[in-house]
């Protein structure tokens, strides 16, 4: 997971938002289990990006990419709510982190990933020769 409820609630909604949003049965509270779905999703979209040049899960999560999980994770919370408009610096929170992880997929973005190093190329293996040079002399 790339980002947590603590993440969403220090960097872009209040507690009584966020239980807004996810309180689907009016007790008051915030409903968890609806917010790690939504960053599962969020988590999984990001990989379906980053997953062409990067290993996935990427660990440490590179805050670029915490940022992006976090507003992707506002813009799907408050699109369960349709009856609420959602804040014009919710769509354009989305919108750039969708363009980030565009241009990460481009390569435009280069992220502070260690990346395993390339393999050196096809190996074989197989037993030993058993015609050889040597074997063959003086047959033809």
């Amino acid at each position: 997971m790339y980002c947590t409820t603590a993440d969403i609630t220090s960097r872009r909604l209040a507690e009584a938002e966020l239980i807004q949003l996810t309180d689907d049965e009016n007790t008051g509270s915030l409903d968890q289990a609806v917010v790690d779905d939504i960053i599962s999703e969020a988590t999984d979209l990001i990989n379906s990006y980053v997953r062409s040049h990067y290993p996935v899960p990427l660990n440490p999560v590179p805050g670029l990419i915490r940022n992006v999980a976090v507003d992707l994770c506002v813009y799907a919370l408050y699109q369960r709510r349709p009856h609420i408009d959602t804040p014009d610096g919710v769509v354009r929170g989305h919108k750039a982190a969708r363009e980030d992880l565009r241009r990460i997929q481009l390569r435009d973005i280069t992220l502070d990933v260690a990346v395993p190093a390339p393999s050196s190329g096809a190996s074989f293996v197989g037993n030993e020769r058993r015609l050889t040079r040597d074997s063959m002399k003086g047959l033809l």
